[in-house]
């Protein structure tokens, strides 16, 4: 199996939890997420075969669709509805140009240091950003959005 299949198993494992991390208010869901990159990341660094990296990337992406929904919710479905589909192009244009700038990146830090050195930067960087997040409580206090009522319109009026 290839990373790629890796990472959708993952993807896929990883569907039946998202209802169990959207307990969690959505910054801290963030955070936790990216707070498990970081080891996920490290791991990757140790040279233990295909199928140890297949394992370890299979795990990493566990939380991923828990992040699109909350992508969804947070960003998307909070947007007015005349307004949404701009937000949406927005969205997933920033997602698809930060892949080829994310390869980009890594092949030039891939020129300069060894794939093992490499891979702990990167997760020294993970860690630094999810400290960031960490240290800003509006996001550890974030909530999610309260479902809108609708009222039914009295005929009688």
């Amino acid at each position: 199996m290839g990373e790629l299949d890796q990472r959708a198993a993952g993807g896929l494992a990883g569907a039946p939890l998202v209802g169990v991390l959207h307990r969690l208010r959505p910054g801290v869901l963030l955070l936790v997420v990216c707070g498990t990159e970081v080891p996920v990341m490290a791991l990757l660094a140790v040279p233990l075969g295909p199928w140890w990296a297949a394992g370890v990337l299979f795990v990493g992406l566990l939380g991923v669709p828990a992040l699109r929904v909350l992508a969804d919710i947070l960003v998307i479905r909070q947007a007015p509805p005349e307004r949404r589909g701009r937000i949406v192009s927005a969205f997933i244009t920033l997602i698809a140009l930060g892949m080829p700038a994310g390869i980009g990146g890594c092949g030039l830090l891939l020129q300069y240091l060894p794939a093992q050195i490499a891979m702990l930067v990167l997760a020294l960087a993970m860690a630094a950003v999810t400290g960031y997040g960490l240290s800003r409580p509006e996001l550890r206090r974030a909530a999610w959005p309260t479902a809108q009522r609708r009222t039914p319109v009295s005929q009688d009026a």
